[in-house]
């Protein structure tokens, strides 16, 4: 990636950002800036909290984290979930009952104007240093894309990336902040599921696969109540989510403002324990994520790095995942006017490709490799000079109910005839043999010297294969017998 696309990307962002500021926040009074009115739909608030409680630090630390401590982290974000609802139902009715702006006037209140500045004080170092190391990441990061390669000094680097939080943020208040963390958790969740998609996809895993490989790993385990000296021992962790919680949410006046923000403590009670549980889910995609890309770097031979916080950076940044090319299969139709498009796949469909690849004379591993250097143009494809008829056996009740673990015979007869074909789509192999394992189960291919014969010689072969819920259309390629 350009330095140009890094910027190009970020600009397009931050004129979302800026919109979002403008059109919420530009005639925010004092109440607006602070609590936006009290006037924010729960339901925002709680999507908005997701993001707010997770990074681009995320992708970094969570996943890697499964290879020393699988799955445990969950049993802290269950205490975070608990930490939630005791916020929910013990301060958050107590702070709407003092109508509280700050939530550090409650204690001025109760203990005085020390007390006040002592909390605000706190509040405002921790979160000063906190803001300060996801601020030196953005712009670590910056600095290798975008103003290293552009000879661009650290400090404009920072300058800028200051100016442009800075911006968005002091335009609008809280409002700002709480539809832009509903953008930030909209990119921050579609991005760690199509990571998850892309990496399943590389290995060749269907969702069952996927599941089953991340539940098979040691990586995966969650709980942990074996061993108390054990740092991944359940009590430590829950508890220390239920603590960590309550002083990151229910005391941080940067987190509970958002809270304040909504129309009463009814609505905000409904935002903190719709978004603790949510939380929850978010966070075990990030570590499905962590099982999957140790279980990539494995089957690619890829060295682990020592830090595992290197991991993800590694593989998404350092050429491991291979060049994606784009494949345009297109569905035609003979008719008297001409050929017709049928439809276009940007894959190879199925059961398009069954009767297209058996005629074709090149090697495929050839052409493949050829499109993944781009130079497809330099191959000569070949195809055979006849005609290929594939017919689908599906499980009877295909698409809505049908049953599986049916087992299918008759392979054998397929053993030493030339252009007869069998694919597998929805099938297993199982201690009884192969079974049907979904609704379209084989793709029965034969070849012949015109549609006709092809056609023929498809439908003689899909009385070699027997299950007992076979289901199949008799009319494939019907006009050719009758022209």
């Amino acid at each position: 990636m350009t330095p140009a696309v890094v910027l190009i990307t970020i600009f397009a962002y931050f004129i979302v950002l800026f919109g979002i500021s403008y059109i919420v926040g530009h005639r925010a009074d004092n109440q607006g800036f602070f609590v936006g009115n009290r006037k924010s739909p729960w339901y925002v608030v709680a999507f908005a909290m997701i993001g707010s409680m997770i990074s681009g630090v995320t992708f970094i630390s969570v996943p890697g984290m499964v290879a020393a401590s699988g799955f445990s982290y969950l049993q802290m974000v269950l205490g975070f979930v608990v930490g939630q609802i005791l916020i929910a139902y013990v301060l958050v009715p107590l702070f709407y009952k003092m109508n509280l702006v700050s939530i550090y006037e409650y204690l001025e209140n109760r203990f005085g104007m020390s007390s006040y500045r002592t909390g605000a004080w706190f509040f405002f170092i921790s979160k000063m240093l906190g803001a300060a190391v996801r601020l030196f990441l953005v712009c670590v990061v910056l600095q290798l894309l975008v103003f290293g390669p552009m000879k661009l000094p650290f400090l404009l680097n920072v300058i800028f990336t200051v100016g442009l939080v800075w911006l968005y943020t002091f335009r609008g208040g809280v409002k700002s902040l709480i539809w832009t963390d509903t953008l930030k958790t909209v990119c921050l969740i579609v991005s760690v599921i199509l990571c998850i998609y892309y990496i399943a996809t590389d290995l060749h895993l269907d969702f069952g696969g996927l599941w089953q490989t991340i539940n098979q790993s040691d990586m995966s385990r969650m709980f942990y109540f074996d061993d108390v000296n054990d740092k991944r021992y359940f009590f430590k962790q829950f508890l220390a989510g239920v603590f960590t919680m309550i002083a990151m949410n229910g005391l941080d006046q940067d987190m509970m403002q958002r809270n304040l923000s909504c129309k009463n403590f009814k609505d905000s009670q409904k935002n903190m324990i719709t978004s603790g549980i949510s939380q929850f889910f978010v966070i075990s995609l990030f570590l499905m994520l962590g099982v999957l890309l140790y279980v990539y770097a494995e089957i690619n031979g890829i060295q682990a790095p020592q830090k595992s916080d290197e991991l993800f950076p590694m593989i998404a940044t350092q050429g491991y995942f291979p060049v994606i090319v784009g494949i345009l299969f297109v569905g035609l139709m003979l008719t008297e006017d001409g050929p017709k498009v049928l439809e276009y796949n940007a894959r190879f469909g199925d059961p398009e490709a069954q009767v297209v690849l058996p005629r074709m004379k090149n090697d495929i591993i050839d052409v493949m490799n050829a499109c993944i250097d781009g130079k497809l143009d330099e191959i000569d494809l070949q195809f055979e000079d006849n005609a290929a008829v594939c017919v689908v056996l599906a499980s009877d009740g295909y698409p809505e109910h049908y049953e599986k673990g049916k087992v299918i015979t008759g392979f054998e007869k397929f053993d030493g005839k030339d252009g007869y074909y069998v694919f597998h789509a929805g099938t297993k192999l199982t201690d009884e043999g192969i079974v049907t394992n979904g609704g379209r189960v084989l793709g029965v291919t034969a070849k012949g010297k015109d549609l006709k014969e092809a056609r023929k010689n498809a439908y003689e072969a899909t009385n070699w294969i027997d299950f007992s819920n076979k289901y199949m259309r008799h009319d494939i390629g019907k006009a050719i017998d009758e022209a």
